[in-house]
């Protein structure tokens, strides 16, 4: 069994799974370098699914993994670099408010150069408490920070593996009861309504913001242009209209409108850019919580009505006949695979 006959199919199967998942679950409003960035971590990250079964094989037949060493070296190398480098600067730089690309990076440089430099201080802290006290000497200073970050590998996959072994079958488990089912999603919709709510407090008062810097900044201001620039990325108040209006009686007691330095814009403006991301998420994040309390409160529903709770009755086809999932809020699925996943989801969602 060759490397190449298994690792450039595997490569590829990976790489279309992954450009699958960027096209479907990717914001419309998702940018180039922020699309490819996400490409290349996913890849590397279900690199692994390729490269392990390869490798076993190959150790199995004594082959030669020379190959194989290269793309191992390249993963974790390629992985290591965006972990600590390329992914915490492109982050800072997406989210910096300054209104030039020169400036976004060196606001990244500088926040992330604070961040790491408050680490190397402890940890050059720590080694200097511990080599005083002759727990460690100059030498062992290499194979202590090698084992501190294999303990911290070791760690964070502890705790995704529990999470995934242990919380999402004990939600599944619980989700099999109709009646808890129907509870829970009420619950979770109570949730997400609340942060629903704080999102939209937050970014109504950083728009109110917004508009009155732009009516109180003259025209031929030297900062015009950036609250030109603010102004234009600003949701328009007229869709929060009719909705929450105890906002616009509170905001201006706690709301500083002093936006007249470039600091202070810049500080805006990232303020506005945060809050809109926060709105957007916690509103998707809304929807689909009614849309599993309606589907909830749907199969329970059905289901005391198809005999009680003990025959798990749950919704139908309109003739009644057919075991097959309708969603109140969505039409029936068409298509080739279209019954045959109705089905999957009846037997899934009202059956298991």
């Amino acid at each position: 069994m060759g490397e190449a006959s298994y690792g450039v199919p595997a490569i590829l199967a990976v790489t279309l799974v992954t450009a699958y998942m960027l096209h479907y679950f990717a914001a419309s409003e998702c940018d180039l370098a922020v699309r490819f960035m996400v490409m290349v971590s996913w890849t590397l990250s279900l690199s692994i699914v390729a490269l392990v079964p390869a490798d076993v094989a190959a150790t199995m037949y004594d082959e030669e993994t020379s190959s194989l060493s290269t793309l191992w070296d390249l993963s974790y190398w390629i992985t290591f670099t965006l972990t600590w480098f390329v992914l915490p600067f492109h982050q800072l730089y997406e989210d910096a408010g300054d209104f030039s690309a020169l400036a976004r990076a060196s606001t990244s440089l500088r926040e992330n150069g604070i961040f790491y430099g408050v680490i190397v201080f402890i940890l050059l802290l720590g080694a200097i408490l511990l080599t005083s006290y002759g727990a460690m000497t100059s030498e062992s200073m290499a194979t202590f920070a090698l084992a501190s970050s294999t303990i911290f590998g070791i760690c964070a996959g502890i705790f995704a593996l529990g999470f995934g072994l242990v919380d999402v079958p004990k939600i599944i488990w619980r989700r099999a009861d109709v009646a808890k089912r129907q509870a829970e999603a009420h619950r979770r919709l109570g949730v997400a309504s609340r942060a629903l709510e704080d999102a939209f407090v937050g970014l109504r008062k950083v728009i109110k913001a917004s508009e009155t810097t732009r009516e109180v900044i003259p025209r031929h201001h030297v900062y015009a242009w950036a609250v030109a620039v603010i102004a234009r990325e600003t949701p328009k108040s007229s869709a929060f209209e009719g909705a929450m209006d105890k906002v616009e009686d509170d905001v201006d007691g706690v709301l500083d409108y002093d936006y007249d330095e470039l600091s202070d814009l810049v500080t805006l403006r990232r303020e506005l850019r945060r809050r809109t991301r926060v709105y957007r998420r916690t509103a998707a994040q809304y929807a689909v919580a009614v849309e599993n309390a309606i589907e909830a409160e749907a199969v329970f529903n059905c289901g005391a009505g198809a005999g009680g709770l003990g025959d798990r009755g749950c919704l139908m086809t309109p003739d009644g006949g057919q075991r097959r999932f309708r969603s109140p809020l969505r039409a029936p699925r068409q298509g080739r695979y279209g019954e045959a996943v109705e089905a999957v989801e009846w037997w899934w969602k009202c059956r298991v």
